[in-house]
């Protein structure tokens, strides 16, 4: 209610209260001419005190202005360091519950150490008491039993001390080492990320490493398809010289039969040479219109009406057709022989078994 109640607006008042006893005098002495003069000078020096507070009035309200502004700095700045301190303070609390977790999983262990150090105390106890017993009756005995057992009980004892001495040491190399293992396991969650980061930027190599063995793999693949091209044809002329040489006609071996109009081998040489025919075809062709064996194929196969696998097990010989697939093919291979200005008089002239 009062916060903005300042000292300006107290020597607002105190003027305004300074003011009112002016009008109860100036009343009340009227009559009075001497009284009127003293007055009258009171009122001149109450209107020099009247303009003098007033000057201090706007002095101090245009500084409490200023202070106003820096009063409000310093409150907007406090209010930023208290949201920094509610900050920090949640973030020590977390780290606090986070510790407390931790300590108590410590006393847990520690609980469970000292139920194991008084289990084993009670064992003990139970064992001197046992001994204890023994010892009366030995007592009992002889004076020379007494004695031996007091030695013994004497080094019992001893060596109780002993247990408790190395119980207590075992207790704190327990601590030590529960203290050790929190550490390595800090140090082990540190590598683990080192590791993955290494295993990423390694499997991210492998992955760019696989790219470009996929791209050589492809220009060795087509480099050994050319190559194979190249020997084909090679051995291609190879079989022509030879058949040239030994004076054979390849496309005279064959006999057709009139009753069922298929062609029929009387031997292998006619299935070798027929093969040689249209694998010379298909090399000539792709030689010729720099073509790949995969177009061929299919090129093939959708002119007679055959699958493209036939045609493909039939040209790399790693099937027999049926005397109907052979009979497409052979369709194919006088077609490609009329239009083969290399092979086209031979083969027309000396053909004897053309397609009905």
């Amino acid at each position: 209610m009062f916060s903005n109640f300042n000292i300006t607006n107290i020597l607002f008042v105190l003027l305004i209260i300074s003011a009112l006893p002016y009008d109860n005098i100036r009343q009340t002495i009227l009559n009075f001419k001497i009284i009127q003069n003293i007055l009258s000078e009171y009122v001149n020096c109450h209107y020099i005190i009247f303009a003098c507070l007033f000057i201090l009035w706007r002095k101090i309200n245009s500084a409490s202005h200023a202070e106003t502004k820096k009063i409000e700095a310093i409150l907007a700045l406090n209010n930023e360091i208290r949201n920094n301190i509610n900050r920090i303070y949640e973030t020590s609390q977390a780290e606090s519950e986070r510790i407390e977790r931790t300590i108590t999983d410590l006393n847990s262990n520690i609980n469970r150490i000292r139920e194991t150090s008084q289990a084993e105390n009670e064992r003990t106890e139970r064992a001197i008491t046992d001994l204890n017993n023994n010892i009366n009756r030995l007592r009992e005995t002889s004076q020379t039993e007494n004695e031996r057992t007091e030695r013994n009980i004497s080094n019992l004892s001893n060596n109780i001390n002993r247990m408790h001495e190395t119980s207590q040491a075992e207790n704190e190399r327990i601590e030590r080492t529960i203290s050790n293992l929190s550490n390595n396991i800090n140090r082990i969650r540190d590598t683990f990320q080192t590791e993955n980061e290494r295993i990423e930027r390694t499997i991210s190599n492998l992955s760019n490493n696989i790219d470009s063995m996929r791209e050589t793999s492809q220009a060795v693949h087509e480099r050994i398809e050319r190559v194979i091209l190249d020997l084909s044809n090679e051995i291609d002329e190879i079989h022509e010289v030879d058949i040239s040489q030994a004076g054979l006609n390849p496309f005279n071996t064959f006999s057709t039969t009139n009753r069922t109009g298929t062609r029929q081998y009387s031997d292998y040489s006619n299935r070798e040479t027929f093969w040689n025919v249209f694998k010379s075809l298909v090399n000539q062709r792709i030689a010729r219109e720099s073509r790949s064996l995969n177009s061929m194929f299919n090129e093939i196969a959708s002119n007679v009406n055959i699958s493209r696998s036939t045609v493909y097990n039939f040209y790399h010989r790693r099937t027999n057709p049926r005397e109907t697939t052979t009979n497409e093919i052979l369709r194919w291979v006088n077609g490609e022989a009329g239009r083969n200005n290399n092979l086209n008089d031979n083969y027309l002239q000396n053909s004897s078994w053309a397609l009905a």
